[in-house]
């Protein structure tokens, strides 16, 4: 299950204070790390090797997990080919842009990939 940044925790107080909520009609994309990130950012995120972020359209409305609340992707997610290792990645996080950005929230990987030369990482739509 992930976590919601500081940033995201923010931008709902302030829409729940009447401030607006830009974030509901966002691009969002998906960006991987070798090292966990935190609620307020951090982590390691994977570099060099033709990674970039991977834009992701439809996310499914949130569901109850477990004593949690989370959500997944319902549809493939496919990173470019890497030319390079990009070692064990472990984490993965949504952010409102390409490459900069706001990170919105970020969740350890269920089974961490270790992504070497030539790989595809997937990650399957749940079911």
């Amino acid at each position: 299950m992930g976590s919601f940044t500081n940033y995201m925790e923010k931008t709902v107080l302030n829409a729940m204070g009447g401030n607006g909520f830009p974030v509901a009609s966002m691009s969002l994309w998906m960006g991987l790390f070798t090292s966990a990130p935190s609620d307020a950012s951090g982590g390691t995120e994977v570099s060099g090797g033709n990674y970039g972020r991977k834009s992701v359209g439809a996310w499914t409305t949130a569901t109850v997990v477990g004593s949690g609340v989370g959500f997944s992707n319902v549809t493939n997610t496919v990173f470019a080919t890497a030319t390079a290792g990009w070692g064990d990645v472990s984490c993965w996080a949504l952010f409102d842009d390409s490459s900069t950005g706001n990170m919105i929230m970020w969740s350890s990987l269920t089974i961490p990939q270790t992504v070497v030369t030539y790989s595809i990482p997937i990650f399957n739509a749940a079911v």
